[in-house]
């Protein structure tokens, strides 16, 4: 009897200490929404967490996957070419000299693309050190592209290997305090743009966005067709946005903490897509997939695609 009674507790207690850990195992994150097939998952700066960003391999990587729009950022050279790179300098934390020198956050300040042509700009480095805040970031030597070096490149590979057309959100990195010295004037940074632009003839697949209402206005006088997304980082309303650029703007894009299911339905009735940034953690795309957003720009587009049911399973050779 006492062995019985002694087997009876010792069963017990193990049942009790599984119970007490499948009750504090969370639940794997999980889409409770359908995604529309229109639904966009955009690939930050390419693919930042998973190659070095705003290079063609990154951009290459994200088609790979099955991104619908490949978001980019653009600043000028000495010599008015346009260059895709999400700082006006080579920023510290990735590049590297000519001569593969670390470049220093003192030196940043004397590393202005806007006073380098872009045969010296081509020439550092910004993929070989790889980045610290991305460790799944592949690191492999890359330099900072020109635009219609990404496009060209791009719209050949997508076409060859028989993929869905690519779209392309290209932010213009301009700001009032950087006019004459870090970006030519806004006007002629929209024309510089557009007319790099035009010859790929993209139409609807060409997305401007800006976190300068001058950048969004200046290009809509070049091009009124052209789909325009307005970046947000402490929020807005739809009302605040005609008023200052005088007209309706298609996509509201805001950093995606400032998103509620009020500010979404706000928009919408407004006739705007909602387009959220950067999400990047697995639960947080889970979170803002569920609302019924229009689309993420994630650094990790692998995840989102996978949460999507779009991976793109049969890998994608290289160009």
């Amino acid at each position: 009897m006492k062995g019985l009674l002694f087997s009876f507790l010792w069963i017990c207690l193990i049942t009790h200490i599984v119970c007490c850990v499948q009750q504090k195992t969370p639940e794997a994150p999980r889409l409770t929404r359908t995604l529309p097939e229109n639904f966009d998952i955009q690939g930050h700066r390419g693919a930042r967490g998973l190659m070095p960003e705003n290079t063609i391999p990154a951009f290459i990587h994200a088609m790979q996957l099955g991104v619908n729009t490949l978001e980019l950022d653009v600043v000028v050279s000495a010599d008015s070419q346009v260059v895709v790179s999400h700082e006006p300098w080579f920023s510290s934390e990735f590049s590297s000299r000519p001569n593969m020198d670390v470049v220093l956050p003192v030196e940043e300040e004397s590393l202005s693309l806007f006073e380098m042509p872009y045969s010296e700009i081509r020439q550092y480095d910004v993929g070989r050190r790889g980045h610290k805040n991305f460790p799944r970031q592949q690191r492999l030597s890359a330099c900072k592209p020109l635009l219609s070096q990404v496009v060209d490149t791009c719209e050949k590979f997508w076409k060859t290997h028989h993929l869905p057309p690519i779209r392309y959100n290209v932010e213009i990195k301009s700001r009032p305090d950087w006019d004459r010295w870090r970006t030519p004037p806004v006007d002629v940074f929209c024309r510089l743009v557009y007319q790099t632009l035009l010859p790929f003839n993209l139409g609807p697949r060409l997305c401007i966005q800006s976190f300068d209402p001058r950048a969004l206005k200046a290009y809509h006088e070049l091009d009124p067709s052209t789909p325009l997304a307005w970046l947000s980082e402490q929020g807005h309303t739809p009302e605040q946005i005609e008023e200052t650029l005088g007209f309706k703007a298609q996509i509201y894009s805001p950093q995606w903490k400032t998103l509620t299911p009020e500010v979404i339905s706000r928009f919408h009735q407004w006739g705007y897509m909602v387009i959220p940034w950067t999400v990047n953690d697995t639960s947080d795309l889970v979170k803002v997939m569920n609302m019924e957003v229009d689309g993420v720009i994630t650094d990790y587009p692998d995840v989102a695609l996978h949460l999507a049911g779009r991976l793109r399973k049969t890998p994608v050779m290289n160009p």
